[in-house]
């Protein structure tokens, strides 16, 4: 009881952009994903390589994300979750521009797997810090707020990446769109978000962190939600991360035509989170 008025008391306390701040920096995680998604065709002939080639970009980011994000755990007991977040940030950062740089598909693939290290660093730590500043009942509008954040790169995006990758190629859509969208989520992030975590308020070590994955695995609800997440995932991968260029492909459709499927799509999406928190209110978590 006093856990929960103290996370009341907390929440009331922190700033309006705090909340902004967390779904700004998730909607940054998704940038460089989307002009992949859309442009991996135009990419792959500035580096002459097949469509099928150039999509293993994907194939070690996903690979580079895993692996970071069972380490998550242990880097979280040890730095604060705000600067864990704001380094994931910087190499998402340090990854558009060395794509941006990249002088062959060697160097592209080593870039942008850096940003699946970004990706695995913000997102924990997004939903996190909403885990650790806001009471049982409200988490779920939340994080439905941070899930329309990685939502909206393609929404608000796709159309903005294929106008400017119309003018200059897919580089410029990087100087344009990418890089400027990740400055401004680090600047946003560093000003509206706490910097204390409630777990260097309390000891922790390595025995209680192996522990928590003990109870996460054997228990039936943690493995239904990560098996769920996880054909949540794939199915948005492969309708807006493999979609855009399997219709481009297929069909000869236009990049111009490609985005505004992907906005379609997404929007969809983006939908379908903001409204789960006051479904998850009026109907219950499970149902």
């Amino acid at each position: 009881m006093d856990d929960d008025l103290g996370q009341v008391e907390e929440e009331n306390s922190l700033g309006r952009l705090f909340l902004p701040s967390l779904a700004f920096s998730y909607f940054a995680t998704g940038t460089l994903g989307v002009l992949v998604s859309l442009l991996l065709i135009d990419i792959g002939e500035t580096f002459s390589v097949s469509e099928g080639v150039m999509g293993q970009i994907n194939t070690l980011y996903s690979i580079v994300a895993v692996v970071i994000a069972l380490l998550m755990g242990i880097l979280s007991l040890r730095f604060k979750h705000k600067s864990l977040l704001l380094m994931g940030l910087i190499f998402i950062g340090i990854s558009a521009s060395g794509c941006l740089v990249a002088p062959d598909f060697n160097m592209m693939l080593v870039s942008y797997s850096l940003s699946g290290l970004g990706w695995a660093m913000v997102s924990p730590m997004c939903v996190t810090m909403i885990g650790e500043h806001f009471p049982l009942e409200k988490r779920a509008s939340a994080v439905g707020w941070i899930i329309a954040g990685g939502a909206l790169p393609f929404v608000i995006g796709a159309p903005i990446i294929a106008s400017i990758a119309g003018l200059g190629g897919w580089r410029l859509a990087i100087i344009g769109f990418v890089i400027p969208i990740l400055l401004a989520s680090i600047l946003l992030a560093f000003i509206g978000l706490p910097s204390i975590s409630h777990s260097h308020r309390s000891a922790v070590n390595g025995k209680t962190y192996l522990r928590s994955f003990k109870s996460v695995l054997s228990g039936r609800s943690p493995i239904a939600c990560l098996i769920g997440d996880a054909l949540r995932s794939a199915s948005f991968i492969a309708i807006l991360i493999y979609g855009a260029s399997f219709f481009r492909q297929r069909f000869s459709v236009s990049v111009d035509f490609a985005s505004i499927w992907i906005l379609g799509a997404a929007s969809c999406y983006t939908l379908g989170s903001l409204v789960s928190g006051p479904l998850v209110n009026g109907f219950g978590r499970k149902t």
